[in-house]
C-alpha cells in the first residue's frame, strides 16, 4: 500500500514535465540532452587561405561588440563576451620591418581568393599572367604595382593559430603581390617593409578562464529551430547566450551556458554526449598546435 502514492506521483510528475508543467531536474536535462538528434558541426584546424578573411575569424572574439550574443539576460550575455574576449591578445607595433619572403597572404573582401592555399596556388591558377618577373628591376616595379606605398610602408597583420606569415592590407594588385613574394622567396632576396602590424595570439589564462566558467557548444544553425532544444532552454529558465557564426561561410553557432549553473550545466554535459563539439577545449588545442 506504501508504494502507491509514491507511483501515482512519479506517474502525474511525468506527465506535468510532458506538459510543461514541471521543470526538469538536472539530470533529466542532460538525459533529454543526450538524446536529441541535432547536426553538430565538426571544429578542425581551418585550411590556411592566402585571404585573411577565410575560415573561421577567431580574431573576431577579441573584437566582440556589445551587443553581439543574443539571449534572454543583458548580464548573463555581457559575462559571457567579457570571458571570450579574454580568450585572445591582441599587440600593435608601428614601424615593424617584415621580411617580403614571410608574406603569406592580402587582407581582402574577395571571396574568390579563398580557394587558394598559397601564392604559389593562385599564380598557377592564372590562365593569363599580367605580370612577369625577370630581373630585380621587374620585381621592384611589381611591389609598386601592388602595393600603395611600394616598399615604404604597408599594414600587416599575423596570427598565431595561422602559421607564421603576415597578411598585407590595402593591395592593388594581388598577382603583382604574389609574383614579387614567390620571386623573392625563390631568389631569397632580403627586402624589409616597413609596417604597422597587429597580432593575434591566444591567451594561456583567458582559455583556461572559459573553460573553467563556460561550454561553449558549436550547433549548425538550423539547430534553433528544434522545438526540444528550445524547449530545454526556456522551460528550465536556464542562463545561456547565443554568439553568431565566426566566419563568413559558416553555419555554425555557439551556445555558451555557464557551468556554475546546474540546469546550464546539464545541457552542456548532454550536447556533448550527444556530438557536440565544445569550442574552449577546441582553441586550446588549436593553442598547443594538436591539429
Amino acid at each position: 500500500m506504501s508504494l502507491l502514492p509514491s507511483r501515482l506521483s512519479a506517474r502525474f510528475g511525468s506527465l506535468a514535465q510532458r506538459l510543461g508543467l514541471q521543470p526538469q531536474t538536472p539530470r533529466q536535462i542532460m538525459e533529454t540532452a543526450g538524446r536529441l538528434r541535432l547536426r553538430f558541426p565538426a571544429l578542425g584546424n581551418d585550411i590556411t587561405s592566402i585571404n585573411w578573411y577565410s575560415g573561421t575569424l577567431w580574431q573576431r572574439l577579441h573584437e566582440l561588440p556589445h551587443g553581439a550574443l543574443a539571449g534572454p539576460v543583458q548580464e548573463d550575455k555581457a559575462e559571457a563576451r567579457a570571458a571570450l574576449i579574454r580568450t585572445i591578445n591582441r599587440t600593435f607595433d608601428q614601424g615593424v620591418e617584415i621580411d617580403i619572403k614571410r608574406i603569406r597572404g592580402v587582407v581582402s573582401d574577395d571571396d574568390d581568393l579563398d580557394a587558394f592555399q598559397s601564392f604559389d596556388a593562385y599564380l598557377a591558377s592564372r590562365e593569363k599572367r599580367s605580370v612577369r618577373i625577370i630581373s630585380y628591376n621587374d620585381f621592384q616595379k611589381a611591389l609598386a604595382r601592388a602595393l600603395p606605398g611600394g616598399t615604404q610602408h604597408v599594414n600587416a597583420w599575423q596570427a598565431g593559430w595561422r602559421d607564421d606569415g603576415f597578411y598585407v592590407g590595402g593591395v592593388k594588385d594581388v598577382e603583382a603581390l604574389a609574383s614579387a613574394a614567390v620571386y623573392a622567396r625563390h631568389r631569397q632576396l632580403d627586402v624589409p617593409l616597413v609596417s604597422d602590424l597587429t597580432c593575434y595570439t591566444f591567451s594561456d589564462a583567458g582559455l583556461r578562464n572559459l573553460a573553467a566558467r563556460y561550454y561553449v557548444l558549436a550547433v549548425a544553425s538550423e539547430s534553433w529551430g528544434n522545438p526540444e532544444l528550445l524547449s530545454l532552454l526556456v522551460e528550465s529558465g536556464m542562463p545561456y547566450a547565443r554568439l553568431a557564426p565566426l566566419g563568413r561561410t559558416e553555419a555554425v553557432e555557439y551556445l555558451i551556458l555557464p557551468r556554475e549553473n546546474p540546469e546550464a550545466a546539464a545541457l552542456g554535459k548532454g550536447l556533448l554526449l550527444a556530438g557536440a563539439s565544445d569550442l574552449a577545449s577546441h582553441l586550446r588545442a588549436l593553442a598547443l598546435g594538436d591539429f
